[in-house]
């Protein structure tokens, strides 16, 4: 298989130019080159790999973006239009400049942390990669640069919203949030013995609830928690349950299935504290977006950036 000389040209040519008006100009010539090698690759005298969509010079170094790039998702999954691929080299570029790239160590901790949070096994982590199409070290990579474009963010705006208190605490009082009832739960299945009545050993088992004397073996689930709005029907009765007692639910053909509750947690007003963070991203939201605009504007306008049509 041959390579383009078209593309192999392009890309030695972007490698090595700088950013004045003349090279640039040049730059701009070499597109009817590559239609030109773009036909003959049509008509199967060449064999075309890729093109190249934009050419990016800034500040701290020149960089392409090919076609094959806007036909892969990035690491979350999603597609990126060219303009986005644009602006995330543009600030991968100020990361450089202000020296903000993570270290390997820091990478690793970061995806560490992402393990923990989503439970997910390191194979699971990396399987995630391979749906979006990256290999492990590929991801790994994303990742480093998505944590780089996230601290030059944060320096260069993050740090400049500063939200009033007085303003946190008139957007809770406009806007209550109530938490509604919630119930901890645990669950188990007790088995029927053999040769013994159901229906007398279903008497024994709710004997054994109010006087807690038995031979009786109960091995509980762990606790977990079930909000009232997600009751079913059939499950309306652990409304009026006290806590600690228990509940036959049903039998089934393994045994019966019991239900205790453990724990309530009544309908409440959530407090400020619990809020307070919530409410200031909230406020914080239409500046952010009004500052990355005119941020993301500067990086356009301080950067020769040329597209390719096809």
């Amino acid at each position: 298989m041959r390579l383009s000389f078209g593309l192999l040209f392009l890309i030695s040519f972007f490698l090595c130019v700088s950013i004045d008006a003349k090279k640039v100009k040049k730059v701009k010539q070499t597109i009817s080159k590559e239609n030109e090698q773009v036909k003959r690759a049509e008509q199967g005298e060449l064999y075309l790999l890729d093109t190249i969509q934009a050419a990016i010079f800034g500040e701290e170094g020149t960089e392409i973006i090919t076609k094959s790039e806007l036909e892969r998702p990035g690491i979350d999954g999603v597609y990126r239009s060219l303009q986005d691929l644009v602006i995330e080299r543009l600030l991968y570029q100020e990361a450089i400049k202000y020296k903000m790239l993570p270290t390997q160590e820091a990478v690793e901790k970061h995806l560490r942390a992402v393990q923990q949070e989503h439970n997910l096994s390191l194979d699971e982590l990396y399987e995630i990669f391979r749906v979006a199409g990256y290999t492990p070290e590929e991801g790994k990579e994303q990742f480093a640069r998505l944590s780089a474009i996230s601290s030059v963010i944060d320096f260069k705006i993050r740090s400049r919203l500063i939200v009033p208190e007085k303003d946190i605490i008139a957007y809770c009082e406009e806007n209550p949030v109530w938490e509604e009832p919630a119930y901890r739960v645990q669950r188990a299945i007790v088995p029927i013995p053999k040769k013994r009545d159901t229906k007398k050993f279903k008497k024994e088992l709710e004997q054994f609830f109010k006087s807690g004397i038995s031979d009786i073996t109960i091995l509980w689930s762990d606790p977990f928690l079930i909000n009232q709005a997600d009751l079913g029907q059939e499950w309306q009765f652990i409304i009026d349950m006290k806590i600690d007692s228990v509940k036959i639910v049903q039998e089934l053909p393994e045994g019966f299935e019991l239900l205790k509750l453990v724990g309530k947690k009544e309908k409440r007003l959530k407090p400020l504290e619990e809020r307070y963070r919530e409410i200031a991203d909230i406020l914080r939201r239409p500046k952010f977006e009004e500052l990355f605009v005119e941020y993301k504007n500067n990086l356009l306008n301080n950067a020769s950036t040329v597209y390719f049509e096809e």
